[in-house]
Parts: C-alpha cells; sequence; structure tokens
C-alpha cells in the first residue's frame, strides 16, 4: 500500500489543500482526495477522484463507497469514546495572585503555592499520545486569555511538569481563599486590577474566560494580543525574548495588536445586489 500526502495552498490565504494519493495491492483502483481546509471553518470541500488500476479509467462503483464513507465519517460522534480528565499545568505569572479563583463556568481553576502558580483544567482525550499536543496548545489559550483579562502576562512553561489526576474534580481542590475581584467598570486599566501589590480579575471574568475558550476566533486574537504582551517584556520577561533586539520590541508589539483586532473582523464575503429601477 502506498499513501503520499502533502498540503498546498490556494489563491484564498485561509484556505489550504491537503492532497493525498493513495493505492493498495488489495483493490483494484487508485484514490486521489484533496481536502479543502479553511482555517476557522474547517473542511469546506473535498475532490474526490477514483480510477480502475489497469484501465485508468472512472471507477464509479468505488467512487460511491468512498464518498459514502467520507459522508458517514463526518457525521460520527467520537465523544463516548472520549476520556475526560483533570490536569495540573505550571504556568507563570509576573505578579502574585490576590488568591484561588475558580472560573466554573471555564471549568478552569487557579491556584498558588509559595512558589508556583498552577491551572487545573479538564482535556478530554482518545489517546495518550494526544496529550503532547492537547496539554500545551490548553495551556497557551488559558495564559493568553487570562493576560487579556488582567494585561498582566501569563506564560505556560513546557519543562515543568504536568500532573493528571484520574478521577479528580475541580470542586474538591477549592478553599476558602478566594481571590477578590475588581468593580464593575466598563474598563479596567492595568492599575485597578494590582491591589496590595497582589493581581486580582475583573469581576465578570469568568463569562469572559467561557466566551474566548469557547471561540476559536477569539482564542486567535487573544494569542495576538498575548505576543504583544510578550513584547513588552522585552528582554527582562521571559527569557525567550532576549534574541529580539529592543530596538524592533516595540514595533513588534504594535503589530501584534494589529494583528489582534484584525482576527476579529468579518473577513467573509459579501456580494451585493443593486436594479436600477428603470
Amino acid at each position: 500500500m502506498g499513501c503520499l500526502q502533502s498540503h498546498s495552498d490556494t489563491s484564498d490565504p485561509q484556505i489550504y489543500c491537503y492532497t493525498i494519493r493513495w493505492c493498495s495491492d488489495a483493490t483494484s483502483f487508485s484514490a486521489n482526495i484533496d481536502i479543502y481546509n479553511h482555517t476557522h471553518k474547517g473542511i469546506i470541500k473535498i475532490d474526490l477522484d477514483v480510477v480502475d488500476k489497469v484501465t485508468r479509467v472512472f471507477d464509479e462503483t468505488s467512487f460511491v463507497q468512498i464518498k459514502n464513507i467520507i459522508i458517514e465519517s463526518s457525521k460520527a460522534s467520537f465523544e463516548q469514546f472520549y476520556k475526560k480528565r483533570l490536569f495540573r499545568i505550571p504556568i507563570n505569572s509576573s505578579v502574585k495572585l490576590d488568591g484561588e479563583y475558580h472560573f466554573k463556568s471555564s471549568e478552569v481553576f487557579i491556584k498558588r503555592n509559595e512558589h508556583n502558580c498552577y491551572v487545573y483544567c479538564y482535556l478530554n482525550y482518545l489517546s495518550k499520545h494526544q496529550l503532547n499536543s492537547l496539554i500545551p496548545e490548553k495551556a497557551k489559550d488559558i495564559a493568553s486569555a487570562l493576560t487579556i483579562l488582567s494585561q498582566n502576562l501569563f506564560t505556560f512553561d513546557v519543562e515543568n511538569k504536568v500532573v493528571e489526576y484520574e478521577a479528580g474534580n475541580i470542586f474538591d481542590l477549592c478553599t476558602d481563599k478566594n481571590g477578590g475581584y475588581s468593580e464593575d467598570l466598563f474598563y479596567a486599566d492595568y492599575d485597578d486590577l494590582i491591589v496590595n501589590n497582589k493581581l486580582i480579575f475583573p469581576k465578570h471574568s469568568d463569562r469572559i474566560l467561557q466566551k474566548i475558550l469557547s471561540c476559536k476566533t477569539y482564542i486567535q486574537s487573544s494569542r495576538r494580543f498575548h505576543e504583544a504582551i510578550l513584547m513588552r517584556g522585552g528582554s527582562s520577561y521571559p527569557s525567550a525574548m532576549s534574541s529580539l533586539s529592543s530596538g524592533y520590541t516595540i514595533q513588534y508589539e504594535l503589530l501584534a495588536y494589529v494583528s489582534s483586532i484584525e482576527t476579529l473582523l468579518d473577513t467573509s464575503k459579501v456580494i451585493e445586489k443593486v436594479e436600477c429601477p428603470e
């Protein structure tokens, strides 16, 4: 069996083509599949071509069988096979927290001991092999969302140890050491969120965090904002930014802010028809 896979760009920068060329000794046909994937909408089109390996003529029977498999697979739900586990992920904060924070809507709990700050959250996965990519992505999403909320830098250190709880519940971790929240302000400035040299969160943080983490567009926007705050940290924090020339960090920071805003813009095509009355 041979399978060649490749990626290619299209005329739309948000759409790329994932190409599969497949052939096997066990079948009489070979298949060419072009899957067009949108960066936000997912798969939007699939081109399928199936030909007989000997005659090189279109194989309609095999085409219909493969097409039905693709259609049925797109309807399949794998939720019943997912494992849901609670994970403790170490993160870094530029300012100490005022206390523990349980964001119920987002199922996120933040706790800090004397030396470290930890985020507790749930992850759904089919295989443990997925955790190598799922954990860093989840940690970065939460860190960038917390940076949006607080305007203070949160980062995830991949070298720190992540702990998995086989049968854990966030509610079992909560104590009475709850952190404070700011007043119900339309906009909270940086100074409004620092009380007695400790960080508090805006009043509606739970709802805002849930909105960010449940929307791919909001996540992408918060990631860009997070990168801007990283630039502001310069060479002093975090150390990963020290390789950048200090002469360009301000420009990069501003570009990241603009990118964060542009991510939220509606880029869908609008077709306007104007009919002449005469």
